[in-house]
């Protein structure tokens, strides 16, 4: 009993010393500023912020409230992301990101303690435990993932995905099997009571639901049955049954979790409307040629994490651009590598159940076709497998280590625990250092087009971040050579960038180059309503009302999801042209909608509404419009939103 309590002081002692280094490496973290997403998916979501809109968010995908909430923008259905965001803007709101950086961490602590628990839990020495959770809080490869507020879904998905696997392999744990041949009743009962443990019933209840926090985290968890078969296959393995036997017990435990499965697949294509959409021209064999390169992509950011950055100059692999660098090569190391894999899975169910938590949630990331250009890899996605990578490695050195050097356990250990320190140094460094990228916009992408400078991707980003910085000379460079890279690698250039560039020509006043890339990215993509607004704008600074007029009625018939917010647009153009009174019956036609549909510049209508009501004399009206817009926009964060609210609120207060 003592030396057992003093184990478990020791274990609980080397936990502690573990979340105490991963929390100080991402200290430097925690004073970043929203960057990338985060801009969109907090502080203008307005579908986190509104109480009113809290169904319409977890039935819709992460994006949204982008669009007009009636069809997918994107391949992501995330309830439990979208709680978490809830939750995070209730406590903090979107002003200051200090606070959502301190949960990411925690999330990220409060992984490395699951992991830690469930590795004792599966029979892993302190020692080894320690080592491998130590290079597992420190590793760079995790800087995406817990420095960037909008790669939270991993933190969501990895505590809930192993908690759901240490509770379901608590419900049946590992013990004796009595062969079918064998006739003792009484050996039967012994062998069913030696694997059902206290209260299994609540424990595969909680293992449920943890698992439907994972899915509903991040797409990955949906590989949460086919671990969950592997960890149960192989705690219960017996040599004197036969496979057939084997596998099919292993599928009566976990055949609940399949359905779980099935249920959010099909959840989530109800959402979408489809399985996944394309972002990358390709099919089934461009994802077979890429597989051995991105393979050997995140191979690489394992074992040598020198090379970080939110971009990566990886390409589709495709039948007309083979070579020895991008297939032969690493097809060749792949085949190694799986044969290592192999042979690490002979060792044991602790490097049989890391393989499955290295391989599986690494699987969706071959899908490189749903992937933009410039974005076919990322960090992130070896978040949960870092951890199953380092539980096949490091059992299997200590095994090795004992073998041949005639060491016991605890030396082993003890040793490989001291040698995790001295690696988890350079690493814990290397985090440090690239946290400092992910401060802000600026820093980010001037990263980004350092480490890949040909991607026409990270200059447009770049060129964004500089003119939202007001360096517009830089950014007008930024995005011309956003163009030319695109050009050069045979990319179509993005709406995206068009738009950027034209809202740089706006800030110059150089109106007619804004005009032109307007209507290429208008002509590009039909249904981008930011191009058809920022159009409109020009055409009023010109003084071409009537071209204003003509868009924005043509684009209200065509987009009819937008009918609000491009009846707003108009009713400015009809004000400037001098016609109040078609100002007042559009802005008036428009209310209801106003007053039901959250979309800022939907609801801008009531603003514009109360201030024409002042200019016409009708102060009560006009108040009550004001303090109606005030009510409805009440925890809007985007600064078009604050603005406008100051000058409503400051006209209330002027008698």
């Amino acid at each position: 009993m003592t030396q057992r309590l003093q184990a478990s002081k020791w274990s609980i002692a080397l936990c502690l010393i573990v979340l105490m280094v991963g929390a100080v490496v991402f200290l430097n973290a925690l004073t970043g500023d929203f960057v990338y997403d985060d801009n969109r998916q907090v502080v203008q979501n307005y579908y986190i912020q509104d109480a009113q809109q809290f169904f319409k968010a977890l039935s819709s995908d992460v994006w949204g409230f982008a669009g007009s909430g009636t069809e997918a923008r994107s391949n992501y259905w995330r309830p439990s992301f979208v709680l978490w965001l809830m939750a995070n803007y209730r406590l903090f709101g979107a002003g200051n990101p200090v606070g959502w950086h301190v949960t990411n961490l925690l999330l990220h602590l409060l992984t490395i303690a699951v992991a830690f628990g469930f590795l004792r839990y599966l029979g892993l020495s302190a020692w080894l435990t320690a080592a491998i959770t130590l290079l597992f809080a420190v590793h760079p490869v995790h800087v995406e993932t817990v420095s960037w507020i909008s790669g939270s879904p991993d933190l969501l998905l990895a505590p809930a995905f192993l908690g759901a696997l240490w509770l379901l392999l608590a419900a049946y744990p590992a013990g004796a099997v009595i062969p079918p041949t064998t006739r003792s009743r009484r050996q039967r009962r012994q062998a069913m009571a030696v694997q059902q443990a206290p209260g299994r019933t609540r424990k595969l209840v909680a293992a449920g639901l943890l698992a439907a926090v994972a899915m509903g985290a991040k797409e990955v968890g949906i590989v949460f049955p086919l671990v969950a078969y592997v960890a149960i296959l192989a705690s219960h393995y017996n040599p004197r049954l036969p496979w057939s036997r084997q596998l099919a017990q292993a599928a009566v435990k976990t055949w609940p979790y399949f359905l779980l499965a099935v249920v959010y697949f099909i959840l989530r294509a109800a959402v979408l409307g489809n399985v996944a959409q394309a972002r990358t021209a390709g099919g089934p064999l461009e994802i077979i040629l890429t597989a051995p390169a991105v393979f050997t992509f995140y191979i690489r950011q394992v074992l040598f994490p020198y090379w970080l950055g939110p971009l990566y100059p990886l390409a589709l692999t495709r039948p007309g651009n083979l070579s020895a660098t991008n297939f032969l090569l690493p097809l060749l190391l792949t085949a190694g590598i799986l044969a290592l894999a192999y042979l690490l899975a002979r060792q044991g169910r602790i490097q049989q159940i890391g393989l499955a938590l290295f391989f599986f949630p690494l699987l969706p990331a071959f899908n490189v076709i749903v992937f933009t250009p410039d974005q076919l890899v990322h960090d992130r996605y070896l978040y949960l497998p870092l951890l199953g990578f380092l539980m096949a490695v490091i059992p299997s050195l200590a095994s090795l280590l004992e073998t041949r050097r005639h060491w016991s356990a605890q030396r082993t250990g003890q040793y490989l625990c001291g040698a995790a320190a001295l690696l988890a140094l350079p690493l814990a460094l290397q985090t440090t250092r690239y946290n400092t990228a992910w401060q802000s916009n600026l820093s980010l992408w001037e990263w980004a087009t350092t480490l890949h400078p040909e991607s026409y991707f990270g200059w447009s980003q770049y060129g964004f971040a500089l003119e939202a910085a007001g360096r517009t000379t830089e950014a007008q460079a930024a995005l011309a050579q956003a163009v030319n890279y695109a050009q050069a690698s045979n990319e179509q250039i993005s709406s995206t960038t068009l738009i950027t560039s034209a809202q740089v020509a706006i800030s110059q006043q150089r109106y007619a180059d804004a005009e032109a890339l307007l209507l290429q990215a208008a002509q590009m993509d039909p249904a981008n309503v930011l191009a058809i607004e920022l159009l409109a704008q020009v055409y009023q600074a010109t003084g071409n009302l009537d071209n204003a007029v003509t868009l924005l009625t043509a684009a209200r018939q065509n987009l009819p999801h937008y009918h609000c917010g491009f009846t707003t647009n108009l009713a400015v153009a009809y004000y400037l042209r001098g016609q109040p009174d078609q100002t007042l019956a559009e802005l008036e036609a428009v209310r209801p909608m106003a007053e039901t549909e959250s979309d800022p510049q939907c609801r801008l209508a009531l603003f514009y509404l109360a201030q024409l009501y002042g200019e016409l004399g009708q102060a009560d009206q006009a108040q009550a419009t004001y303090e109606r817009y005030l009510q409805l926009t009440q925890g809007y964060s985007d600064e078009a939103s604050l603005k406008y609210r100051a000058i409503a609120s400051e006209a209330l207060q002027t008698p």
